[in-house]
């Protein structure tokens, strides 16, 4: 059976009272977001993975209303599928100058970077906010844990 939790859930439900809502309350509805991470499990596979309390943070954001029902690495292999056949636009890093192809036209094209020069600009953040950076570590680390501590627990039922 999978489960799916709201936002605002903020423990896994137990196997006798499922969460049914999938819809990720709008801006207007959170007075003071506290996001946590939570354990999801992959639709079609079952397979347990991590929605963190950033990613939460950055749905809400953009306004998406649906939480992920499908594991990250099955996101983007669907995304490379809809890439197949179809046209991709130059961009070129503001950093390195290297030209690189998205699939649409970049809001602001001088803001474009590519895979490397991302990585660099990301850690030059961690850097600069210690603070950030230890929140960040910390979140990543217990995702981690506790994926796979699932994981285990799948093994150990298997």
């Amino acid at each position: 059976m999978v489960y799916t939790l709201t936002m605002q859930d903020s423990v896994p439900p137990q196997p006798s009272s499922p969460v049914r809502s999938s819809r990720i309350p709008e801006k207007k509805e959170i007075i003071t977001p506290k996001f946590q991470d939570m354990v999801l499990f992959d639709e079609r596979t079952g397979e347990p993975f991590v929605f963190s309390a950033k990613q939460q943070e950055y749905f809400t954001d953009q306004g998406l209303q649906t939480i992920p029902n499908k594991t990250p690495a099955r996101r983007k292999e669907n995304e490379l599928k809809r890439y197949e056949g179809k046209e991709l636009i130059k961009v070129t890093c503001k950093v390195c100058k290297k030209i690189g192809k998205v699939l649409q036209e970049v809001a602001d094209p001088e803001e474009v970077y590519c895979d490397e020069c991302f990585a660099k600009a990301w850690q030059a953040r961690l850097d600069s906010d210690p603070v950030f950076a230890a929140q960040f570590a910390e979140e990543e680390a217990a995702a981690d844990a506790e994926l796979e501590r699932l994981k285990q627990e799948s093994e150990l039922r298997n």
